[in-house]
């Protein structure tokens, strides 16, 4: 279970031990190289929501592993206001509520509507879709692809490299959906696998 950081502030930096880098919580991030947006194929989502309560927060990371799992992007979920909003290729809005005094999810709006970053709103339940491949529901938005045709996330996985090796998939080593530093990525099962017998069962946060 992740732990909420101190209101609207950034996690703390991470560190860099026995060649892999590692978030703040001990989580493996890569093997050989940092974590960011260029070291895989897919940039992050930015997912705002509450931030101030521990149960808002834990709803608000739940909620990027579903936008993570249905658009098959990784998904980054905004426990701060400290962020380049024009990092992330879009901005998903929770369909939560929050205080009033939980301004973060409102700054960060503001600045992706003033910076032309697209704002997905939460979706209306008449509006979900399922897959054309595997039929799951889909109740985000998700880019069609260039026929036209709606896959979930894990049926674009051949579109994704993992965050652990940097290689792509393939139809032997499916990716799974793991925790990576608040954001949720997409790592080969045999590196999740291998990641948690070199550095221990919390290797990789999936729940």
């Amino acid at each position: 279970m992740a732990t909420r950081p101190a209101r609207n502030k950034p996690p703390p930096d991470r560190e860099v031990s026995d060649g892999g880098l590692f978030s703040a919580r001990g989580s493996i991030v890569t093997h050989a190289t940092a974590f960011t947006p260029a070291a895989v194929a897919v940039t992050p989502a930015l997912v705002v929501g509450p931030t101030l309560t521990d149960d808002g927060y834990q709803a608000l990371r739940s909620y990027a592993r579903t936008v993570a799992d249905q658009a098959g992007v990784l998904a980054t979920f905004a426990s701060h206001d400290d962020y380049r909003v024009t990092d992330f290729s879009a901005i998903y809005v929770a369909p939560l509520e929050w205080d009033a005094d939980d301004t973060a999810p409102l700054v960060l709006i503001a600045e992706a509507l003033a910076a032309g970053v697209p704002v997905h709103v939460p979706q209306d339940p008449a509006d979900a879709m399922a897959c054309e491949l595997c039929e799951m529901t889909i109740t985000v938005y998700v880019e069609p692809g260039h026929r036209g045709d709606v896959l979930c996330g894990q049926d674009r996985f051949l579109d994704l490299s993992c965050a652990h090796c940097g290689e792509g998939a393939d139809h032997d080593d499916y990716m799974e959906v793991v925790e990576a530093d608040e954001t949720w990525v997409f790592v080969h099962k045999g590196c999740v696998a291998e990641g948690r017998r070199v550095h221990g069962p919390d290797a990789f946060v999936t729940d």
